[in-house]
């Protein structure tokens, strides 16, 4: 199993954006929906073996809790690859939770931080993704274990956020010298383990 957890600092957590301003009103929910398309999409069909999380920070008050929004490849459906399609989805699976109804198959939302996200998939061998980790290419990834990748949107993570995955991670990856996009983080990762699975190494 493959898992991404993307801590989204700006991202809508309520529902209440407009698919026409997905950077604006969404506040970079366009982010969130290409992460959604690199983690799952590949060539008419979807990675059955793969889930994306996402930790919803934004528009909640100081005491609720952030929202968990959550994507699982083998129960998806209706999952389309443009940015406004699946933005409509996350928009209505927010909006589901908030008058407390189940949304599409294969998206959920809860409550919770990052600490309970990252207990929740203890189970899984867990990498930061960080420009002062170690090579993707000099690791050794067991693809016959569950890998779970930890990364953030735009802003950098803060120092609570930095000390939590710490505290469950087993090392720092990096992609590469430069960087770059997280949905273009996503597509690296899994080009890299799908490269790893083709060849039986790890």
């Amino acid at each position: 199993m493959r898992t991404f957890v993307i801590i989204a600092h700006s991202a809508n957590a309520k529902g209440d954006f407009s698919l026409n301003d997905l950077p604006g009103s969404g506040g970079r929910m366009d982010l969130v929906a290409r992460c959604v398309t690199s983690s799952l999409f590949i060539s008419h069909s979807i990675r059955k073996d793969t889930n994306i999380h996402f930790v919803l920070k934004n528009g909640i008050g100081k005491e609720e809790l952030p929202r968990i929004l959550s994507f699982s490849g083998e129960n998806i459906r209706y999952l389309n690859p443009d940015e406004r399609s699946t933005a409509s989805l996350i928009k209505n699976a927010l909006l589901q939770f908030s008058l407390g109804k189940n949304a599409t198959p294969g998206i959920s939302v809860r409550l919770g931080n990052l600490d309970d996200l990252l207990r929740s998939i203890s189970d899984h061998e867990i990498y930061l993704l960080s420009e002062d980790g170690v090579d993707i290419r000099s690791c050794e990834l067991d693809i016959n274990k569950n890998l779970a990748f930890v990364l953030s949107d735009n802003y950098d993570l803060e120092e609570d956020e930095y000390s939590q995955v710490l505290k469950f991670v087993k090392g720092k990856i990096s992609i590469g010298p430069i960087s770059i996009l997280t949905s273009q983080c996503i597509t690296i990762v899994n080009n890299e383990l799908d490269r790893h699975a083709r060849l039986g190494t790890s």
